[in-house]
């Protein structure tokens, strides 16, 4: 299998993955539970080596092939995130995913680039800590903390957009770039820490 359509497979199928902790979050009648139920998908991205952007980004380099890489899986991310929706759209469950996106599109482009950053400073801490220690406690933590306290995920905000057909291009960019921002950043003071 070329590199391409290994990338393109493994992150359709971390997209699924984050789709199901999505539908989680829009079918719990509690914020809390639906935060800690959310943590399903990043586990079985964790477990199956699945390649998400959010985590995939972490320890990207600013080189040509880098970006394309990033892009190829952040395409397959929503592949398979926005056709998680679809079905689930077929399923006929009650949900709250017009209120939860109703709730995000009303932020600022500043209050989303910000939370995008905070978000995905818990993504690099959870997969880290997976990597190394095979810690599946701090991968529920940090993924319930980050749904609780409401910091934004591009792979899931696409979920919710696609459940709606309510697709915010400026959301959706800057939520990306805060994402990658987070994540690059902290993988990189960790790095020259480690250096030292």
């Amino acid at each position: 299998m070329s590199e391409f359509k290994s990338y393109i497979y493994s992150s359709f199928l971390a997209g699924w993955s984050i789709g199901i902790g999505c539908i989680s979050l829009a079918v719990s009648p509690n914020k809390l539970i639906g935060a800690v139920l959310f943590s399903v998908g990043l586990l079985a991205v964790c477990v199956h080596a699945f390649k998400l952007f959010t985590g995939f980004v972490c320890s990207s380099t600013p080189t040509l092939k880098s970006l394309k890489d990033n892009a190829t899986v952040l395409f397959g991310n929503f592949i398979g995130i926005g056709l998680c929706a679809l079905v689930f759209l077929g399923c006929g469950i009650e949900s709250n995913v017009s209120t939860i996106l109703q709730n995000k599109l009303s932020e600022t482009l500043l209050m989303v680039f910000c939370k995008a950053i905070f978000c995905n400073i818990l993504i690099f801490l959870a997969v880290n800590e997976w990597k190394t220690q095979k810690n599946s406690l701090l991968v529920i933590f940090c993924v319930t903390v980050f749904v609780f306290c409401g910091f934004e995920h591009c792979v899931a905000n696409f979920f919710f957009m696609s459940a709606c057909g309510t697709f915010n291009i400026p959301f959706l960019a800057t939520n990306v770039l805060g994402n990658a921002l987070g994540g690059i950043l902290f993988f990189q003071f960790k790095k020259a820490g480690a250096s030292l």
